[in-house]
């Protein structure tokens, strides 16, 4: 019985070490694919490629036909409980104003923003 237990632990001895041999070229594996999706990460373009930066335009009068134009193709910018609107149109940024006479709802264009490309 003894004879058995030594000869089960000589032949499970390499396949202990055959095991963690195993695992550790298992992690080396991981970790190399690991620097090169971080390498690749790096070379792809940055993340902010592609967005839309602001402009300030000095002296932008927005004329009340432009403002209606606006209104009507314009795409809204969704603020909740505010006095005031956010509209997209034709490569610019509308800032729209809701301002009361009494009972009268009147809408008017105060700021007009060039948006330009990253």
């Amino acid at each position: 019985m003894i004879e058995l237990l030594r000869l089960h632990d000589e032949k499970s001895a390499p396949l202990a070490s055959k095991h963690i041999l195993e695992k550790v070229k298992a992690s080396f594996g991981i970790i190399t694919g690991l620097y090169i999706i971080l390498i690749i990460l790096l070379m792809v373009k940055p993340a902010y490629t592609g967005s839309v930066s602001e402009q300030k335009m000095q002296d932008s009068k927005v004329t009340s036909g432009e403002c209606l134009e606006v209104l009507e193709k314009g795409n809204f910018m969704p603020v909740n409980d505010t006095n005031f609107y956010r509209i997209f149109y034709d490569g610019h940024l509308y800032i729209m104003t809701i301002k009361y006479m009494g009972i009268i709802k009147h809408y008017s264009c105060d700021i007009k923003i060039k948006l330009i490309k990253n």
